[in-house]
């Protein structure tokens, strides 16, 4: 007598579960045949009543039946009791048994050659009726920091420890699981990591890299006596109301200005006001001397460059400028930072 076996699903047409399993029975010379079964949750008691009468002698079960079909169940045992997830239904001594073999599975597949001690940390793409199978798999590797990302919904949630899903966010600090976690310590002391798929300015749609580890220098030379110096060039911007054509800007805590260089500094007239000389939106340069032989650029003040002084002569009385100057910043104080190691 012909053996039955299938898959139950919703949609499942596009499975290629029959072609597989036909190949198999037809190389070992089984008498078996796998069909497809497009259910509705209403019909899975009668799908199970079909196993119970060996009229089905056990079924495969996909999305969206994995977690659903659990209530049908007599007992569910091994990693399908782990991940809450069940891909396969059988007869077992009169009780109706959900397995899961997609840890088994993925394991033996594609994870047996992991280094767990150099691949720490997975990211998921998709959170599935496979996920839960995914996420233990990878723990069983040896995997220490998982991730999902489900593209199909703003938010999926999974706890790292158990692996149950999230049905609601109740607020920052409180969530519902679709099963007890069990054990206090695993509901109160474990952390939900929330990842969201949905960029949150489009525009704004880089790529970002880790920085490599050969990037980062110390701040700390022999110049300094091992203290900490960071140096760097800021623009900053400043307005300024001339008075008889002459004005002074100050530099920030910890800056000075730059040495007069061309591109370092761009002084334009915002408002001609009384000014005999120019027009508004006119680019004035600071080198040389004014009209009176006075020196246009000069730097002052303690340390020398604290203030910048400028003199364009009586021509330009009381223009009011736009001034972009080159500032060096200098920062100097040291930073520690820990390392947490999830391990």
């Amino acid at each position: 007598m012909k053996k039955k076996f299938g898959i139950i699903g919703n949609p499942i047409k596009h499975s290629l579960s029959p072609v597989l399993h036909k190949y198999w029975f037809d190389k070992y010379g089984l008498d078996a045949s796998y069909s497809i079964i497009e259910a509705k949750d209403e019909d899975l008691k009668d799908i199970v009543k079909k196993i119970r009468s060996h009229e089905l002698i056990g079924i495969n079960v996909t999305v969206p039946f994995k977690q659903k079909i659990i209530n049908q169940t007599d007992k569910i045992v091994n990693d399908a009791e782990l991940t809450g997830s069940v891909n396969t239904i059988l007869l077992d001594n009169d009780k109706i048994v959900g397995e899961n073999t997609d840890v088994f599975g993925l394991q033996a597949a594609y994870l047996k050659e992991i280094d767990s001690s150099i691949n720490k940390s997975a990211l998921i793409i998709g959170a599935g009726g496979v996920s839960p199978s995914v996420i233990l798999s990878l723990q069983k590797s040896g995997i220490k920091e998982i991730s999902i990302i489900n593209f199909d919904h703003n938010d999926v949630i999974r706890h790292p420890l158990v692996t149950k899903i999230v049905e609601a966010i109740i607020s920052n600090t409180s969530l519902t699981l679709s099963s007890a976690v069990g054990g206090s310590d695993v509901s109160t002391k474990t952390v939900a990591t929330r990842n969201r798929g949905k960029l949150q300015d489009p525009s704004k749609n880089i790529s970002i890299f880790k920085l490599p580890n050969d990037a980062v220098k110390t701040l700390k030379t022999t110049s300094n006596s091992g203290i900490t110096d960071t140096n760097f060039k800021v623009r900053r911007q400043f307005v300024q109301q001339l008075s008889s054509g002459s004005g002074q800007i100050s530099a920030g805590t910890n800056e000075t200005f730059a040495s007069l260089a061309e591109g370092d500094y761009v002084v334009s007239i915002k408002a001609i006001g009384s000014a005999s000389l120019g027009a508004n939106g006119d680019i004035l340069s600071l080198t040389g001397t004014n009209a009176q032989g006075g020196t246009v650029f000069t730097l002052g003040g303690s340390p020398t460059g604290k203030t910048l002084t400028f003199d364009f002569g009586t021509g330009y009385a009381d223009a009011e400028l736009m001034i972009v100057a080159t500032v060096n910043r200098s920062v100097a104080g040291s930073k520690t930072k820990t390392l947490n190691s999830n391990e």
